[in-house]
């Protein structure tokens, strides 16, 4: 008899994982001539909006964009996902044959923070964070600081401990990044407030778990 379910092979897990990060959390995938998004508006007729005419009438880019990466944030980073991985080892043999909520968090945080754990080389020196980039990274953690300090109910164990680790690599490579290269002011800034903001939930994170 055929399998109700069966998990699809690690190489297709893996392809589907990459094929998501490179398309949704890359800025090139997002990159319209300006001729194009000059000419784009907002419908006052809109039933999704307000009856109340708009007071900015300019189609806000950066906001349909962000729009669907939390869509993608809300598939990658989910206590579903994480029972959903943990129970397809008991489906396949050897249980490292599929997918684990490890790896989908290490390849996520690998590339939201391109920038930080592999700096492109800048001609004038002076590396970046473009807008784009640094509006997904700020989604990120925040999403990140709410599983520290306000896990859900339904949070495992294991999917914690996993959480905390992430957070803990993505601050002591923050740390490095900051001290190590030379930012734009903006860059500089929007780096040093992520430090700070994840530092603090991380030391809030211990003194909620201390007996």
């Amino acid at each position: 008899k055929k399998p109700v379910f069966e998990p699809l092979s690690i190489a297709r897990q893996r392809q589907a994982l990459s094929s998501l990060i490179e398309h949704f959390f890359n800025s090139q995938s997002f990159r319209f001539e300006p001729e194009i998004l000059s000419r784009l508006g907002l419908d006052q007729f809109d039933r999704t909006f307000s009856y109340q005419p708009a007071s900015n009438k300019d189609f806000n880019l950066m906001q349909s964009i962000l729009q669907i990466q939390r869509t993608v944030f809300d598939a990658l980073i989910s206590e579903a996902l994480a029972n959903r991985l943990a129970e397809s080892e008991n489906l396949v043999t050897p249980p490292v044959q599929t997918l684990s909520y490890v790896e989908v968090q290490q390849s996520l945080l690998n590339s939201v923070w391109v920038e930080v754990f592999n700096p492109p080389l800048m001609a004038s020196n002076l590396q970046t964070i473009d807008s784009l980039r640094r509006q997904l990274q700020r989604e990120y953690l925040r999403r990140v600081v709410g599983n520290l300090v306000r896990p859900s109910a339904s949070s495992t164990t294991e999917a914690m401990a996993v959480n905390r680790q992430v957070a803990r690599r993505l601050q002591t490579q923050l740390q490095s990044a900051i001290h190590k290269n030379k930012w734009d002011t903006l860059s500089q800034y929007h780096l040093e407030d992520a430090l700070n903001t994840l530092s603090e939930s991380l030391n809030a994170s211990l003194l909620r778990t201390a007996p």
